[in-house]
């Protein structure tokens, strides 16, 4: 069989959860080219559906079962209390400001504004700075976000994977005394992390 190329290289990083995006350079040339079809009929043999979102970047579908992850319910809240703090603090556009600003850690309101942005961290157990480093890793780590100096990051195109749904949540937020929680109202899911061989 002709495999198309870079195949196993696409493979361990979409596995783990990595979204593919322009970033990527070769990975994202290749998938965003002739041959995606070609990606999408060999991951559906192993059982994994490629997406290619309207916003031009690649994941693996995830399963539904990895909704409840503890990782994911992080960085719901975190993500969530940013552009509700954008949106209805600043009063700014959202979108262009998340993709358009570079954000410092210092310079968060997370933990320096507003105690239901508090009581909402303490849910997740997200406490301190350090606590907030770490879902910005994990947010590079699933290729959301990229940290551009010491304290110091940017959001990538695949973030607008939670952005529309916690702008929803947002605009509710200030509707009904009863919030909605971003935990549980973001109905999105943790990439699985799928077993199986790839060809290189």
């Amino acid at each position: 069989m002709n495999y198309p190329p870079y195949l196993r290289e696409i493979f361990e990083k979409l596995k783990s959860g990595y979204h593919i995006s322009p970033e990527d350079d070769v990975l994202y040339s290749v998938l965003n080219s002739e041959r995606y079809d070609d990606y999408v009929g060999y991951f559906v043999g192993l059982g994994i559906t490629l997406r290619k979102h309207e916003h031009d970047f690649f994941y693996f579908e995830p399963d539904a079962e990895d909704k409840n992850s503890p990782r994911l319910a992080k960085m719901a809240v975190f993500s969530f209390i940013l552009i509700d703090h954008i949106a209805n603090t600043r009063g700014l556009a959202v979108e262009p400001t998340i993709f358009g600003e570079t954000f410092t850690l210092r310079s968060l309101p997370h933990l320096i504004t507003l105690e239901s942005y508090r009581a909402r961290l303490e849910q997740v157990n997200i406490l301190d700075y350090g606590d907030l480093r770490e879902v910005i890793n994990r947010l590079e780590n699933v290729g959301w976000a990229k940290w551009t100096g010491d304290d110091e990051f940017r959001f990538l195109r695949p973030f607008h994977r939670l952005l529309s749904k916690c702008l929803e949540l947002s605009q509710q937020s200030g509707q009904s005394t009863n919030e909605t929680s971003p935990i549980t109202g973001l109905g999105m899911a943790e990439p699985h992390n799928h077993e199986g061989d790839s060809h290189a």
